[in-house]
């Protein structure tokens, strides 16, 4: 029955985008029915974006039924966890590691968000994922599920130049606008996601909540994974990640993963959601003045002081 449901799911927001197009009828509906968790942040020109609040922070409302579940969803001994900001390379990275556990250099069927993101799916249906899952989400370390730490699963962490990651998540809020209902200008949101008044809160503090787990791993393995490196060196990264998970690849294998994964396949495979653009590595010199770059480099710096090894590949594009 599941299968059926999760088919029909699938191909009503991947294939035939019927989804996104219902959306300028389902969202006011959906912001009717959840009033009560309905929020909003207002950017200094007077613009709002629709966001819920958890745990102090904004947060994404389509999940808002499930943050608080979280902790008590049932992990596996070997689910795989995929963490890391909005925008930082979770789609592209869940792909890689789907095709790394099954060892078949396919797409998944459903992709991330109908496949293993934990904010997203009911329990119910998570659940009927078979094994070995990876299971995704955008929230802060101490507050993944209880059994991650007890089960003490492996964590791919992704991270990217927070500049690329600010352009990116702009232009993701202008792509459903339909739920964000945000018409402001970059120059705002870019001062709101400095702020830490975005889905997810502030990238950095995100990236501070890592730090101390990173250093000493003593609950979980933890591999920091950047998107420009996986970039840069698809298959070296490939096989890396697998040597990690302890499931070896050959390089012949990696090098398929690396092109059925890139960036103009899996937005052929995927048209149509809104959650591929350009996939590009420097996009922010395109939006970001010398000014506002400046800006994110010393919060940037502060950040990366507390981390042992940070990732040399971010620096040298976030230059």
């Amino acid at each position: 029955m599941w299968t059926f449901f999760k088919n029909c799911l699938y191909n009503l927001n991947v294939r035939w985008h019927i989804m996104y197009r219902l959306m300028w009828i389902a969202a006011p509906i959906h912001f009717l029915l959840n009033v009560n968790s309905k929020d909003t942040i207002e950017d200094e020109a007077g613009c709002t974006m629709n966001v819920t609040h958890w745990n102090g922070r904004a947060m994404a409302m389509f999940a808002y039924r499930m943050y608080a579940k979280i902790k008590d969803l049932t992990i596996r001994q070997d689910d795989v966890i995929l963490c890391g900001y909005p925008k930082t390379g979770c789609h592209w990275t869940f792909e890689i590691l789907y095709m790394i556990l099954n060892q078949k250099a396919e797409v998944s069927k459903y992709g991330k968000v109908l496949q293993g993101m934990i904010e997203a799916m009911p329990e119910i249906i998570l659940n009927s994922v078979p094994s070995r899952r990876v299971l995704n989400t955008h929230v802060l370390y101490n507050e993944l599920p209880r059994g991650v730490k007890e089960n003490k699963n492996k964590i791919i962490l992704t991270i990217r130049c927070p500049k690329d990651t600010v352009v990116s998540f702009y232009n993701h809020t202008q792509a459903l606008k339909v739920y964000y209902q945000y018409k402001g200008m970059f120059e705002n949101y870019f001062k709101m996601f400095m702020k830490g008044e975005v889905d997810y809160g502030s990238y950095f503090d995100h990236y501070l909540s890592w730090s101390e787990a990173m250093k000493s791993q003593e609950d979980n393995q933890i591999y920091f994974l950047s998107y420009e490196d996986l970039k840069e060196n698809t298959v070296e990264k490939v096989m890396e990640i697998a040597e990690f998970l302890e499931t070896p690849v050959t390089k012949e294998f990696a090098e398929e993963v690396a092109k059925v994964t890139s960036f103009s396949k899996l937005k052929e495979k995927r048209p149509g959601n809104g959650l591929y653009r350009k996939g590009i590595v420097g996009d922010w010199r395109n939006w970001l003045t010398d000014e506002q770059s400046n800006e994110v480099d010393r919060v940037w710096r502060e950040t990366m002081a507390h981390f042992k090894r940070p990732p040399e590949a971010i620096t040298r594009y976030c230059d």
